[in-house]
């Protein structure tokens, strides 16, 4: 079985507006991972009607929707935003 060292993992619930308002970006964001090959992939987990979401969304701390995570090696990550451009000082 080949395993990828990298995941992005999108928690949702089906009756969230903002899930539902990320989801054509959450497939557009599965498209481009997948066409990395093996080496990045992009789960969906319902949090909120399945159990074994429930589950996987309890044991990552996941108390809110959408929330993605991302794992390296089976590890989540913390979020790191990158430096963007600065923002003028008033």
């Amino acid at each position: 079985m080949n395993v990828s060292p990298y995941a992005l993992v999108y928690f949702y619930a089906p009756w969230c507006s903002f899930c539902k308002a990320l989801a054509p970006e959450s497939a557009a964001a599965a498209s481009q991972l997948a066409s990395l090959g093996n080496k990045a992939v992009m789960a969906k987990v319902d949090a909120d009607t399945t159990a074994g979401g429930r589950a996987l969304a309890a044991r990552f701390n996941v108390t809110g929707f959408p929330t993605l995570i991302w794992f390296e090696n089976g590890q989540p990550q913390p979020y790191r935003p990158q430096a963007g451009p600065q923002q003028p000082q008033y």
